[in-house]
Order: structure tokens, then sequence, then C-alpha cells
């Protein structure tokens, strides 16, 4: 008989571990399907989270639209809050409305970006070829999620409070937050923050 303790060895698809790893076990257990061709869009390295998030619940077309609150049965206005010249839908508010189409061109406008489309599928095949610079896509990338944000939020200012802004006051309410966010990274020390800065500060 042995009088050497009990070791416990941990395995998980046949590889041993010396301690417990609840990363490698939830990648066992869990489905894992292919990385989604739209992820780089939204999961980037200068992202603000609210934006991502928000971008990411478009993407997938959650977020409670007029007409998707008329599927579920709500006997509501369809009209365009930003606009009123058609039915609100994902598609329509970024960018086919006149109101975000406008917010839309001023961002590019400051990019320096000529002709973007202003579609919700042409747009998101033109993001990550739209620029040879790594740094005016990423820039473009920000000023993207940064316009869904802020229009849906002033959707929501249209449909709650009854309040609202011009184009130009959210497209400079969008820049300045994006100045805000690499002036964040430059602070931490990255230096993408730099190059990011300049895109938005010409």
């Amino acid at each position: 008989m042995s009088s050497a303790n009990d070791t416990p060895i941990w395995t998980i698809d046949g590889i041993p571990y010396l301690s417990f790893s609840s990363k490698a076990v939830w990648n066992a257990v869990r489905i894992s399907n292919p990385v989604k061709c739209w992820a780089p869009l939204v999961w980037h390295k200068a992202t603000i989270p609210k934006h991502a998030l928000t971008s990411w619940l478009f993407i997938l077309n959650r977020n409670p639209t007029l007409d998707r609150l008329s599927t579920w049965g709500f006997d509501i206005d369809l009209d365009c809050l930003l606009c009123g010249l058609a039915q609100e839908s994902r598609n329509h508010l970024f960018f086919e409305c006149d109101f975000s189409a406008e917010v839309w061109r001023l961002i590019t406008q400051k990019l320096r970006l000529s002709s973007p489309p202003f579609l919700w599928d042409q747009i998101l095949l033109w993001l990550p070829t739209a620029s040879a610079s790594k740094h005016q896509k990423l820039a473009l990338l920000q000023g993207w999620q940064g316009a869904i944000f802020e229009l849906w939020r002033e959707r929501n200012r249209r449909f709650h409070e009854g309040l609202s802004l011009s184009p130009v006051t959210i497209a400079t309410l969008i820049i300045s937050t994006l100045n805000n966010k690499c002036n964040a990274m430059l602070q931490l020390g990255l230096k993408r923050g730099i190059s990011l800065l300049q895109c938005w500060a010409n």
C-alpha cells in the first residue's frame, strides 16, 4: 500500500491538467460555432463597448424597431421617427433615412472618405475595404458604430421624450466621443491612439 498522497488530475478531452481550468471546461462543453464574417466589424481594438453592443444587436436585427414591434402585435404608427418619410426598420435607419444619411455623410467626410454606401448590406461589405490605411479603417469602424449608437439614441429620445437634435449636433457628439476614446487610449499607452486621434482631430 502506497503512503504517497493522492493527487487529483483533471482530464479534459484526453488532456491532463494539474489544476482545474474553468476556461478549458467551458471550451470543451460549449457549442463552438465558426467566427462570423462580421465579427471584426464589431469587436475591434478601438471599440467603445456600448457602441459595439448596439451594433452587434443591429447586425442580428434584435433591437425593437417599429417594424419588429408591429410583428409582435403592437398597434403602432410605423413612420420613421427621424424622417417621417418611410416605415422604420433597421435598414431604413442605417442609412436609407434622409436624417441618418446626413449623419453618416458627415462622419465619412470627417475621415475624408468619399461616396460611402448608404444601404445596410452594402455598408457591411464596404467597411473592411474602404481604406488601405489600417488606422483610417479602424477609425471608420468607430464612426460607423458611433453613428448607429447615437442615431438609435436619438430615435429613442424622440420616441420617449419628444426631444430632438440635428444631424450636425449628433455628428459632433459622435466625433467628440471618439476623440475622448482616443485620448483614453493614449493615457493607457496604446500607440494606435495617436493615429486614430489624428483621423478625428483633422
